[in-house]
Protein backbone atom coordinates (compact mmCIF):
# COMPACT_ATOMS: atom_id res chain seq x y z
CA UNK A 1 0.00 0.00 0.00
CA UNK A 2 1.72 3.46 -0.88
CA UNK A 3 1.15 5.77 1.96
CA UNK A 4 1.86 9.24 3.48
CA UNK A 5 3.89 9.63 6.81
CA UNK A 6 3.56 12.69 8.54
CA UNK A 7 5.67 13.21 11.68
CA UNK A 8 7.03 16.49 13.89
CA UNK A 9 9.51 18.45 13.21
CA UNK A 10 12.61 19.05 15.61
CA UNK A 11 11.69 22.55 16.78
CA UNK A 12 8.12 22.11 17.88
CA UNK A 13 6.72 24.97 16.16
CA UNK A 14 3.86 25.31 13.79
CA UNK A 15 5.95 23.91 10.93
CA UNK A 16 5.38 20.25 10.35
CA UNK A 17 6.70 17.59 7.52
CA UNK A 18 5.86 14.69 5.50
CA UNK A 19 7.00 12.48 3.16
CA UNK A 20 5.80 9.45 1.42
CA UNK A 21 6.59 5.88 1.89
CA UNK A 22 5.53 2.49 1.27
CA UNK A 23 4.45 0.56 4.29
CA UNK A 24 1.73 -2.00 6.03
CA UNK A 25 0.56 -2.13 9.63
CA UNK A 26 -1.28 -4.93 11.93
CA UNK A 27 -1.93 -3.21 15.23
CA UNK A 28 -3.93 -0.34 16.57
CA UNK A 29 -1.32 2.07 17.50
CA UNK A 30 0.60 1.74 13.94
CA UNK A 31 0.97 4.74 11.98
CA UNK A 32 -2.12 4.02 9.14
CA UNK A 33 -2.05 6.46 6.32
CA UNK A 34 -3.24 6.24 2.61
CA UNK A 35 -3.30 8.11 -0.63
CA UNK A 36 -6.38 9.81 0.51
CA UNK A 37 -5.69 10.78 3.81
CA UNK A 38 -2.28 11.99 6.08
CA UNK A 39 -0.86 10.04 8.60
CA UNK A 40 -3.45 8.79 11.06
CA UNK A 41 -2.31 7.42 14.93
CA UNK A 42 -4.95 5.55 16.46
CA UNK A 43 -3.97 6.24 20.52
CA UNK A 44 -6.53 3.90 21.92
CA UNK A 45 -4.10 1.30 23.48
CA UNK A 46 -1.19 1.16 25.94
CA UNK A 47 -2.05 3.44 28.52
CA UNK A 48 -1.25 4.01 32.36
CA UNK A 49 -3.39 5.20 35.09
CA UNK A 50 -2.48 6.46 38.21
CA UNK A 51 -4.45 7.54 40.61
CA UNK A 52 -4.34 10.12 43.38
CA UNK A 53 -6.60 12.01 45.95
CA UNK A 54 -7.96 15.13 44.89
CA UNK A 55 -7.47 17.33 48.23
CA UNK A 56 -5.06 15.08 50.15
CA UNK A 57 -4.97 14.80 53.94
CA UNK A 58 -1.95 12.87 54.13
CA UNK A 59 -0.69 13.35 50.27
CA UNK A 60 -1.57 9.61 49.54
CA UNK A 61 -0.82 8.32 46.08
CA UNK A 62 -0.81 4.71 44.58
CA UNK A 63 2.43 3.46 44.47
CA UNK A 64 2.28 2.45 40.68
CA UNK A 65 1.36 2.36 37.64
CA UNK A 66 -1.77 0.08 36.45
CA UNK A 67 -2.06 -0.69 32.82
CA UNK A 68 -4.64 -0.59 30.64
CA UNK A 69 -4.37 -2.50 27.63
CA UNK A 70 -7.19 -0.72 25.48
CA UNK A 71 -8.57 2.89 26.84
CA UNK A 72 -12.46 1.98 26.07
CA UNK A 73 -12.24 -0.77 28.18
CA UNK A 74 -11.06 1.80 31.40
CA UNK A 75 -13.08 2.12 34.19
CA UNK A 76 -12.47 4.08 37.73
CA UNK A 77 -11.31 1.80 40.27
CA UNK A 78 -13.75 1.11 42.28
CA UNK A 79 -11.28 0.60 45.63
CA UNK A 80 -10.52 4.26 45.12
CA UNK A 81 -13.54 6.78 46.23
CA UNK A 82 -14.88 9.95 45.85
CA UNK A 83 -12.25 12.18 46.21
CA UNK A 84 -9.83 10.72 43.97
CA UNK A 85 -9.01 11.15 40.09
CA UNK A 86 -6.64 9.06 38.07
CA UNK A 87 -4.23 10.84 35.07
CA UNK A 88 -4.46 8.00 32.36
CA UNK A 89 -1.34 8.83 30.45
CA UNK A 90 -0.07 7.65 26.90
CA UNK A 91 3.44 8.15 25.01
CA UNK A 92 4.45 8.37 21.90
CA UNK A 93 7.01 9.05 19.52
CA UNK A 94 7.24 11.55 16.01
CA UNK A 95 9.69 11.68 13.69
CA UNK A 96 11.12 14.62 11.24
CA UNK A 97 10.06 14.28 7.31
CA UNK A 98 10.26 16.84 4.18
CA UNK A 99 7.16 18.54 3.89
CA UNK A 100 4.73 20.84 6.18
CA UNK A 101 2.01 19.00 8.30
CA UNK A 102 -0.47 20.01 11.05
CA UNK A 103 -1.53 17.96 13.50
CA UNK A 104 -5.21 17.38 15.46
CA UNK A 105 -6.21 15.48 18.50
CA UNK A 106 -9.37 13.86 17.55
CA UNK A 107 -11.24 12.76 20.28
CA UNK A 108 -14.30 11.24 20.09
CA UNK A 109 -15.54 10.87 23.16
CA UNK A 110 -14.04 11.31 27.24
CA UNK A 111 -15.86 10.58 30.74
CA UNK A 112 -17.05 13.69 31.84
CA UNK A 113 -15.45 16.37 33.23
CA UNK A 114 -12.44 14.82 31.67
CA UNK A 115 -9.41 17.69 31.15
CA UNK A 116 -6.81 17.24 28.86
CA UNK A 117 -2.94 17.99 28.46
CA UNK A 118 -0.31 17.61 26.20
CA UNK A 119 3.07 17.69 26.58
CA UNK A 120 2.49 19.14 29.96
CA UNK A 121 0.28 21.71 28.02
CA UNK A 122 -3.27 22.17 29.36
CA UNK A 123 -6.33 22.13 27.73
CA UNK A 124 -9.11 21.84 30.46
CA UNK A 125 -11.73 20.03 30.31
CA UNK A 126 -13.05 18.40 26.84
CA UNK A 127 -16.46 18.36 24.95
CA UNK A 128 -16.82 15.46 23.09
CA UNK A 129 -16.20 15.07 20.09
CA UNK A 130 -13.70 16.92 20.06
CA UNK A 131 -10.92 18.40 17.47
CA UNK A 132 -7.41 20.29 18.90
CA UNK A 133 -5.15 21.30 16.71
CA UNK A 134 -1.85 20.77 19.06
CA UNK A 135 0.97 21.05 16.10
CA UNK A 136 2.71 23.44 18.55
CA UNK A 137 3.10 21.15 21.04
CA UNK A 138 4.19 18.11 19.81
CA UNK A 139 7.86 17.30 19.72
CA UNK A 140 10.30 14.96 18.26
CA UNK A 141 11.31 13.76 21.56
CA UNK A 142 8.84 11.24 23.66
CA UNK A 143 5.38 13.24 23.40
CA UNK A 144 3.10 12.79 26.40
CA UNK A 145 -1.01 12.53 25.98
CA UNK A 146 -2.75 12.60 29.53
CA UNK A 147 -6.55 12.88 30.99
CA UNK A 148 -7.60 13.75 34.19
CA UNK A 149 -10.91 11.61 35.45
CA UNK A 150 -12.52 12.42 38.68
CA UNK A 151 -14.23 9.45 40.47
CA UNK A 152 -17.72 9.28 39.66
CA UNK A 153 -17.03 10.66 36.37
CA UNK A 154 -19.69 9.32 33.97
CA UNK A 155 -19.46 8.24 30.41
CA UNK A 156 -16.10 5.97 28.80
CA UNK A 157 -13.50 7.03 26.39
CA UNK A 158 -14.00 6.76 22.53
CA UNK A 159 -11.72 6.38 19.63
CA UNK A 160 -8.62 9.14 20.23
CA UNK A 161 -6.72 9.92 17.07
CA UNK A 162 -3.47 12.04 15.95
CA UNK A 163 -4.22 12.85 12.73
CA UNK A 164 -1.41 15.25 10.61
CA UNK A 165 -2.98 16.85 7.60
CA UNK A 166 -1.55 19.40 4.97
CA UNK A 167 -0.23 22.90 6.05
CA UNK A 168 -2.53 25.73 4.24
Amino acid sequence: MRAIVAHASKRGNAHREFKQLWFTHNHSDTPVATRHSMLTIHLNTDWTCEYFEIDPDLYEFQDYRERSARLADWQFAPRYPEGWAAWLEKRFMLTAQDVCVRYELRIEAVPAGAQLSVNGRQFGVVAAPAVYDITDYVTLDENRLAFRVESGAEGMFGAIRLVATPCE
